[in-house]
């Protein structure tokens, strides 16, 4: 691409109009109707970091235990690309320049976090209670209000499972970049960098396609993403690290949940399957007293799952 770095990679021109990403995100935000408590499911030692820390880790999203699950959503918008291509002719620059997005996709930092609609998921236990673990219910609102700064955009996402859907989502953000790009170009005194700034705002929605665009055999997950950067900055405020994983470094942010200001704030944490739920109980007391943590609301899971 012709910009000169990429979406909270760098600094963009000064002069460049952002809205076209604004507009997209917030329309992807607004149309998923929020639950007010969404549920991170999470091992023993998991919660312990949680609840000392009061961050989230957010991994990026290439490094996810799916490696495929960020490519998933990329050909479906290529094709699409390709369709509106054979349509027109006028907007060969604007498509060339898409072109290079998909080859710059790769190496664009997002970074995300898991959440569930469902409290108490078999599918997710499988994944998350070995040797034991846990659901802990956190208010949306509050954590996006500690977790996004300034600079740094951090947004909820609803996965979208239904091809249907998916596609009725692709085809809305292209159209409507097409539309803004040429209103913009009618302009008395077009932007010279036009077709720079709408390839970079395209970059923005095939990053959150890729992180919220699943294939259908996940949908018993009722996945929820918090994503962290996709929208343009001029300067980073999240700082990155790496945990060690099975086979290589894990690059992750972590995302703060609570401060001195906004103290964390947990409506309910299920307690996984486990042989013992009354001393499992008892040891996640000594958690909360621990670090001081205040929660609405415990249970036991219902599932019928052993793992013992």
């Amino acid at each position: 691409m012709t910009t000169p770095s990429s979406p909270g990679q760098g600094e963009f021109p000064p002069n460049w109009d952002f809205s076209p990403q604004r507009h997209l995100l917030e329309r992807l935000v607004s149309e998923s109707e929020i639950p007010k408590v969404l549920y991170h499911y999470t091992s023993g030692e998991g919660l312990a970091g949680i609840l000392r820390t009061r961050r989230l880790w957010a991994t990026d999203v290439r490094y996810l235990n799916d490696s495929a699950e960020f490519n998933y959503a990329l050909p479906l918008v290529a094709e699409e690309v390709r369709r509106k291509r054979e349509l027109t002719k006028v907007h060969n620059a604007l498509f060339e320049e898409w072109e290079r997005a998909f080859d710059m996709a790769s190496n664009v930092r997002v970074y995300v976090t898991a959440f569930s609609s469902k409290p108490d998921s078999l599918s997710q236990w499988r994944a998350y209670a070995r040797p034991f673990g846990f659901a802990i219910g956190l208010d949306v609102t509050h954590v996006l209000a500690v977790a996004t700064d300034p600079v740094d955009a951090v947004l909820f996402y609803r996965c979208v499972y239904e091809p249907r859907k998916q596609l009725e989502i692709i085809r809305y953000g292209i159209n409507y970049l097409i539309e803004e790009y040429d209103r913009r170009k009618r302009e008395p005194v077009p932007p010279p960098d036009l077709v720079a700034q709408f390839g970079a705002h395209f970059l923005v929605l095939l990053l959150s396609m890729a992180a919220s665009l699943k294939h259908p055999a996940f949908e018993e997950e009722s996945e929820w993403r918090l994503v962290a950067r996709l929208l343009a900055s001029r300067a980073q405020v999240l700082v990155r690290r790496a945990r060690i994983g099975p086979r290589m470094f894990i690059p992750y942010v972590e995302l703060p949940i609570g401060t001195k200001a906004n103290p964390l704030q947990v409506a309910k944490v299920i307690i996984g399957p486990t042989p013992n739920y009354p001393l499992a109980r008892q040891g996640l007391d000594g958690l909360l007293h621990e670090t001081q943590t205040v929660v609405r609301n415990i249970d036991d899971s219902k599932v019928p799952f052993r793992d013992w």
